[in-house]
């Protein structure tokens, strides 16, 4: 038996990273904030497959989503061993001109919001069970500029909670997380300027979804890896300029 919650489950990273999951076996919760129809169709893919798939909408923002979604997933599917926090809100802002508006958004739904979804599956896994987490990223943890303040703040955030939990959760729940670089178009980018923000990475293209998959993959069938963060960015991350004009690297 395999379960798992994967949040912002319905579209782009989301959808690659749950269809694969169902191939490998898994029984998931997919969560959605706004995309109902998509997710849907997604669970039915994913049931074409042999899979038992939920479709949980809930918004993050609100503090107790994320023990609704636990004890939603668990009703529908049983104990929860795997958790795939995905889902994440991007808004461009500087120290100069974020809100608090923004802060606290963003904040809320990607750090906070992970961290009571961890809390919560940690409360319902069995004794005899063996849990893995796997916290999406952005390249720009391990090189931050002062564009997307409050984006890059929660992510670096996560980023860190990653490497703490992999230590108190350890041995029965291992903690990773990957780290993509510009993967998809985002906020109205035209297919010719995400091909050409990806040339300027160290290796001159960037990743697709397959890529970030593959990443994920990995991290789910490695017993022995935690704490671990993959980037998988083409070197985007040792950029000299960063591409600080470029659209944030959105997961969900």
């Amino acid at each position: 038996m395999k379960n798992a919650v994967i949040t912002g489950a319905g579209q782009r990273l989301g959808h690659a990273m749950a269809m694969a999951m169902a191939e490998q076996g898994y029984d998931l919760a997919l969560h959605c904030n706004h995309s109902v129809q998509n997710t849907e169709t997604l669970a039915e893919d994913c049931r074409r497959l042999g899979r038992k798939a939920v479709v949980i909408s809930a918004n993050l923002s609100e503090e107790s989503a994320p023990v609704q979604i636990m004890e939603q997933a668990r009703s529908a599917l049983g104990p929860v061993q795997g958790l795939i926090n995905n889902a994440a809100l991007y808004l461009e802002d500087s120290l100069q001109d974020f809100t608090v508006e923004q802060w606290e958004q963003q904040l809320a739904i990607n750090l906070r919001a992970p961290a009571l979804l961890v809390q919560a599956l940690v409360k319902q896994l069995p004794q005899d069970s063996q849990g893995c987490i796997v916290n999406m990223l952005d390249q720009r943890v391990a090189a931050p500029t002062g564009m997307f303040f409050t984006y890059t703040l929660s992510k670096c955030g996560l980023a860190d909670m990653t490497a703490m939990l992999a230590r108190s959760l350890a041995p029965r729940v291992r903690v990773n997380a990957i780290a993509p670089g510009l993967t998809l178009p985002s906020n109205g980018q035209s297919e010719a300027q995400f091909r050409a923000a990806q040339r300027k990475t160290l290796l001159g293209t960037g990743p697709g979804p397959d890529d970030i998959v593959r990443a994920l993959v990995y991290l789910l069938d490695s017993p022995v890896v935690t704490g671990e963060t993959l980037f998988v960015d083409g070197g985007e991350r040792y950029q000299e300029h960063p591409l600080d004009s470029d659209a944030p690297h959105s997961t969900s």
